[in-house]
């Protein structure tokens, strides 16, 4: 929390793909549902498509030592680096932001507009490694993967970076990851 000390949500709407993911522009020529924070997502091996909107508040830019990032989390575990829930953040022309994944949640917005809008490809992938035992499981194939959702939105804001505290908090990263 004191690496982002203030947030604010933006405001989101979603397209459940019906099969295979789908070039940017397919995408966004779709009707989209409103969607919310703690809202269930992502049937095996599906994609969801996230529009999300809103402003970068106006002290935001001028205060010392912070900057303004996008931080979003799509229901990842943090625990291991892959094998789950990932994403592919576009802008609204469709040019490329930055991909998503669950140890790298956050994309600067220094250079940006004060305005938000950006597109999310988040892909249900499911954990098919399963803490690396490789046992047999169903979500290898399509057919016997299920329609049940695997995860959660958590997070979707547009925040405020603490500069300081999180040059302290990598500097703390690799001091435990030496010991």
């Amino acid at each position: 929390p004191a690496v982002h000390p203030v947030s604010q949500a933006l405001a989101l709407t979603g397209w459940d793909v019906p099969d295979e993911p789908v070039p940017f522009a397919e995408a966004a020529a779709q009707e989209y549902r409103p969607l919310s924070v703690g809202e269930a997502w992502g049937a095996p091996w599906r994609t969801l498509w996230v529009h999300a909107t809103g402003t970068v508040p106006a002290s935001w830019r001028d205060r010392p030592g912070h900057e303004v990032e996008l931080v979003i989390d799509l229901g990842f575990s943090t625990t291991q680096p892959g094998f789950q829930a990932e994403g592919l953040l576009q802008r609204a022309d469709g040019s490329i932001l930055k991909a998503i994944s669950p140890l790298n949640q956050c994309v600067s917005w220094s250079g940006e507009p004060d305005t938000i809008d950006v597109y999310l490809e988040a892909a249900a992938n499911p954990d098919v490694a399963q803490d690396f035992s490789f046992a047999p499981s169903p979500y290898g194939d399509k057919a016997t993967a299920g329609d049940e959702p695997l995860y959660r939105i958590r997070r979707v804001d547009v925040a405020l970076r603490d500069v300081t505290v999180w040059e302290l908090d990598q500097d703390l990263t690799v001091l435990l990851e030496l010991a």
